[in-house]
Formats: C-alpha cells, sequence, structure tokens
C-alpha cells in the first residue's frame, strides 16, 4: 500500500514541475518582448526636444600662468559679469578669478601666477579673440554708441576705460590682448554698472564693506569720463538697469540684514532717487536684476530664499507671489531673450528658465532648472539675434571654457 501512494504521487510531481518551467519560459519571453518593444518604440518615436541645447565649448584662456608653460585651471577661479555690444558681437567677460587671499593661496598651490582678464570673445562666430589682462573686474557694460567698455575694477577701486575700437584693430592685427585706455577712480569698491545711452552716462553701484552701510551710486559722464554725481544710498546694493522707455535707472537695494529689501528708481536728469519699490518679504537678500521694457517689468532674484521678485513698472508696485517662482541655489545674473520673452537666472547650480510673456499680469511659467555643468553658471548672457546663452565656466577638461547653449523656442523638456 505505502508503495502504490509513492508510484501514483510521482506523476503529479513531475506535472507541477513543468507548469512551472513553462510559466518562467514565458516570463522571459514576456520580458524580451517588452523589451523589443521599448526598443522599437524608440526608433518609431522621436524623443523630446530638450530647450537648452548644446552647441559647443569654446576653449578660453587660463587664469593661471604656469611656470610650466602650460594651461591649467585653478580651484578658486571665477568669472563674473559679462556685456554683448549688439552692433559688433563682441561679448566683454570679466574673468576676475580668485579673490585676493584665495590667490595667493591659488599660486602656491599650482605654482603659477594668477592674471585676472577681461576675455574678449566673438558671439558671431563662437571663438575667443583676446584678452584684456590686470583689471579684477566685477561689473561691464558696453556703450556701443561711443565705441567704450567700462569695467569696475574692484581690486584697485577704479572704472577701467577700454577703447573698443582700437582693441578690435589690435585684433585685426593678429594680436591676442589689447589694453585699458584710461582709469577713473571710483568714490568706493565698484561692483554692477549700467550705461544709460540717453544720457550718455554710466551708473556705478558701489559696495561700502562697513557695518551699517554707506553705499554709493557714482554717476560717469562718457563724454569726459569724470564723476559728475555720487548718490548715498544707505543699504547694501545689487545690480543697476536702465529702462530706457521710462528714462529712468533701476538698484537693486537691502540691508545688512537682507530684510526690508527694495528696487530704487533714480532719475538720469537730476541724479537723485526719486521712488522707492518695496520688494515683498518672501524675498530675501535681493541682488540680480533685469527689466523686460516692452512688458514694463523688472525681475529681482533673491539669493536666500531662492525665488523671484516681480514688479510692474507701470503700478511701480510687486505683483505675483515670488514662492510661486523658485528658482536653482544662488541665483546671480537675470538675463531676457526679448524677441522670445524668455528669462533666464544664471544660479551656482543651473540656470532657472521662465517663459515671461505674461510676466505684466503677475505670472510666470516655469520650464526647469537646467545643470549646464558642475562648476557654477551663474554668470550667463543672452544674444536675442541667434538665441545663445553664453556661460564662461571655470574647468571643463582642466581649463575655462566658454559654454554655449542655444534656445530651442520648439523644445518640450
Amino acid at each position: 500500500m505505502p508503495a502504490k501512494a509513492i508510484t501514483s504521487a510521482l506523476p503529479q510531481s513531475i506535472g507541477v514541475g513543468t507548469i512551472v518551467k513553462w510559466l518562467l519560459r514565458l516570463l522571459c519571453f514576456g520580458v524580451l518582448a517588452s523589451l523589443l518593444l521599448q526598443l522599437i518604440m524608440q526608433f518609431m518615436v522621436p524623443p523630446p526636444i530638450r530647450r537648452l541645447q548644446l552647441l559647443r565649448d569654446v576653449a578660453l584662456p587660463s587664469i593661471a600662468i604656469s611656470h610650466q608653460s602650460r594651461e591649467q585651471s585653478v580651484h578658486f577661479d571665477r568669472f563674473d559679469f559679462q556685456a554683448l555690444d549688439t552692433r559688433t558681437g563682441l561679448l566683454f567677460i570679466a574673468h576676475d578669478g580668485p579673490s585676493a587671499n584665495k590667490s595667493h593661496e591659488a599660486s602656491k598651490l599650482i605654482s603659477a601666477s594668477i592674471n585676472p582678464s577681461i576675455v574678449i570673445f566673438d558671439a558671431r562666430h563662437n571663438k575667443y579673440l583676446a584678452s584684456i589682462n590686470g583689471p579684477t573686474v566685477h561689473g561691464i557694460t558696453v556703450a556701443s554708441d561711443i565705441h567704450k567698455v567700462y569695467a569696475a575694477d574692484a581690486d584697485h577701486q577704479v572704472i577701467d576705460v577700454i577703447d573698443e575700437q582700437a582693441c578690435q584693430s589690435a585684433i585685426n592685427a593678429g594680436q591676442n590682448v589689447c589694453t585699458v585706455a584710461k582709469a577713473i577712480k571710483a568714490l568706493q569698491t565698484p561692483d554692477s554698472l549700467e550705461y544709460d545711452l540717453d544720457d550718455h552716462e554710466v551708473f556705478v553701484s558701489e559696495a561700502d564693506k562697513n557695518t551699517p552701510s554707506k553705499s554709493v551710486v557714482d554717476v560717469f559722464d562718457t563724454q569726459t569720463d569724470s564723476i559728475v554725481k555720487t548718490i548715498p544710498v544707505p543699504s547694501i546694493l545689487g545690480h543697476v538697469r536702465y529702462d530706457s522707455a521710462l528714462h529712468l535707472i533701476f538698484i537693486v537695494v537691502t540691508t545688512d540684514t537682507g530684510a526690508g529689501n527694495e528696487l530704487d528708481a533714480i532719475d538720469p536728469i537730476t541724479n537723485t532717487i526719486t521712488l522707492h519699490i518695496a520688494l515683498p518679504p518672501t524675498c530675501s537678500n535681493a541682488h540680480g536684476l533685469a527689466i523686460d521694457e516692452a512688458q514694463q517689468v523688472a525681475f529681482v532674484a533673491c539669493v536666500n530664499s531662492r525665488n523671484l521678485a516681480v514688479v510692474s513698472l507701470r503700478t511701480m508696485k510687486a505683483i505675483g507671489d515670488p514662492n510661486n517662482f523658485l528658482l536653482a541655489t544662488k541665483p546671480d545674473i537675470v538675463a531676457i531673450d526679448r524677441t522670445l520673452h524668455i528669462l533666464f537666472v544664471g544660479c551656482a547650480t543651473g540656470v532657472s528658465v521662465f517663459d515671461e510673456s505674461k510676466a505684466s499680469s503677475g505670472s510666470l511659467k516655469k520650464f526647469n532648472d537646467y545643470l549646464v555643468s558642475t562648476d557654477s553658471s551663474h554668470s550667463i548672457a543672452v544674444d536675442d539675434s541667434n538665441h545663445n546663452l553664453y556661460i564662461p565656466l571655470v574647468d571643463v577638461g582642466n581649463r575655462p571654457v566658454m559654454r554655449i547653449e542655444h534656445y530651442n523656442s520648439q523644445g518640450t523638456v
């Protein structure tokens, strides 16, 4: 009887094993079919188009002059403001490098001399042209109608004046270096600056490192290259921009504590502050600034709160909620493609991109925070004519490069 039971159970166990094997085979075939289907779909369905598309990297000179005669990147290196001359296509870039204390440390570390400069880049043909060696520049602006470039040399507390035509002649002659034509003594440490085309003046925000701050805005006459007015501002100053439609200079102002931010308006006729526009309390440590003159809207990058404040220049009041306009880490320079109404904010960890075509109603549509490099991408410039975004980076393949990204209006991601 026990033997019979064992004999009758044997076919049943074989049947179960066969079923399990067939199930495993079916599962394997199913997985394989799914993978093949996904592969076919990838070929049949095109991938989504990126809004920011890498065009190329163009090598830039290192800030380090190596004693071994070789290029190398510097860990503490940095770029700052950029200014594009839309008439010539020349892009001027502040390559200020490490701060004074870090510069000495970097020189010992890499056995090289640290040489700050202004880089001149051809945005029409995407190539490096020349350098202006020596100045440690923060802000920079182009007065294209009089062929001059003004740069804020923070270390020497002067405004450097560059003859753009002389630089162009040197470049055409095959030289890769041009020089500062003259230096104008600033009252304090110059930072951001802006050219007023209508009044032929340059407005310079100059920080005071004391507490409480007693900053100033110096006004330079570009016809005589001399200071004509110093405007006291008892706070910390951010970026300064000119609105030709309203014929006003706007400057970002914040307190030592980072609270009580505002956007101040300066009348370039009287060279006095005529208006104080309060920014929302949710904007902490206001700094970067750009203006869309067509919509009469100003955009202020708030560093600590990592958001964007929007100001209507028709009503002179903040509109929208900054908490709806979030940015990547450490936002700095704000730039606009005015043809497409696309807003870019250069940040330490990427570039935040918005559709600002409806900004006058307090509405922005954020596309994304785009990681363009592991380096800081806080320095950006936009060319409206070709929709290219210029981002100088300090270390790509162990040397600085100009990364050129193209904004594709047909992009979906």
